[in-house]
């Protein structure tokens, strides 16, 4: 019966791995935008597992600084802060409230962090 038990648990989490990989397509660090850090300060930058051109880096980083000092960004940050801080002092009676408002603040930071690190 244990031995039973245990073969359902391992199946389980290979479908589970399955599902999650290969039909939902997850991102992996291939997939997003990366820096890699040249001796002489000469950084390449990667989308995709592709190399960005200069053109393309000079590009992403206009639009990150112009995206940071946009309005319509500032008024979304403000919105996302609200709606962060009602769920977590007006609305927070579980925990699940309270993790959702820290979440939406920490999303903000990851997002504006993110920005900042490509202007540099």
């Amino acid at each position: 019966m244990l031995e039973k038990v245990s073969e359902q648990n391992i199946l389980q989490k290979n479908l589970a791995r399955f599902l999650i990989k290969d039909v939902f397509n997850t991102i992996d660090e291939n997939d997003i935008l990366t820096v890699v850090k040249g001796e002489k300060g000469n950084d390449t930058w990667y989308y995709k597992g592709k190399p960005l051109s200069p053109q393309q880096v000079k590009s992403l980083r206009l639009q990150a600084e112009s995206y940071l000092k946009s309005d319509l960004w500032i008024m979304m940050r403000d919105e996302i802060i609200f709606l962060a801080q009602k769920n977590t002092l007006d609305k927070g009676t579980t925990e699940a409230d309270l993790t959702s408002g820290k979440l939406l603040k920490y999303f903000i930071e990851v997002f504006e962090n993110r920005m900042k690190r490509m202007l540099k």
